[in-house]
């Protein structure tokens, strides 16, 4: 199935795939923040809905409180989102760069690079604003965690293509090959053994060559 493709390659998909499943099952749940009542009883706000559980373990989903909804969360919520749509992207990317032996050029593979480490980008930006978001007597859950290694792999992915892009025997070139032209030599005067004329014979006049002028005459000798 991974046909030629190299080992980091592979390591990579792997990786960013683990990423996308550890960030979705952060993403969906509701531990990002809990407060733990001194009777057992808990409440668990996460990005999108809130929950409240008694101490005998039953437990009913809420929507999270007006007063909750600071631009500490909804700047969290933003980043979170992002994060999301790019790893919904780069697995598939991954997967055609390394099934799809024709794709697999420098430049898809750079693409693919920056994808993971632009979700892992995001996800610490979320971090960090929902860090500064929580207060006592809230502490951050597992939730959170979750979407945090998920960041963790998707850069983990993206530095696993630096040695690919690296290597050129990898990819191919998505570079055309130079077009070879001829020389040709410069033109020369034809020899006489390459005229296309064939050579005519000199003709010879079988009679004697009329002069144009009287010769002289010829001295006789006295004595």
């Amino acid at each position: 199935m991974c046909g030629t493709s190299s080992l980091w390659a592979r390591l990579a998909l792997l990786c960013i795939v683990l990423s996308m499943i550890l960030f979705i099952a952060g993403f969906a749940t509701t531990s990002w923040m809990v407060y733990a009542f001194t009777s057992g009883a808990k409440i668990r706000v996460g990005l999108w809905k809130a929950q409240a559980c008694t101490s005998a373990g039953t437990c009913a989903d809420r929507t999270v409180p007006d007063s909750y909804r600071t631009d500490g969360y909804r700047g969290t919520q933003a980043m979170e989102v992002i994060a999301l749509l790019i790893l919904l992207v780069a697995p598939i990317a991954v997967l055609v760069y390394v099934v799809v032996e024709n794709l697999r050029t420098w430049t898809f593979a750079f693409v693919c690079m920056i994808l993971c480490f632009l979700a892992g980008l995001f996800v610490t930006i979320g971090m960090i604003l929902w860090l500064v978001y929580v207060t006592s007597p809230f502490y951050v859950g597992f939730s959170m965690g979750l979407t945090v290694m998920g960041g963790i792999l998707a850069i983990i992915a993206g530095l696993l293509f630096i040695p690919e892009l690296e290597d050129d025997s990898n990819y191919r070139s998505d570079t055309p090959p130079p077009e070879r032209r001829s020389v040709t030599p410069p033109s020369r005067m034809p020899s006489r053994n390459l005229r296309s004329e064939p050579l005519r014979p000199i003709a010879v006049s079988p009679y004697p060559i009329a002069y144009t002028t009287t010769p002289r005459a010829m001295l006789t000798p006295y004595y």
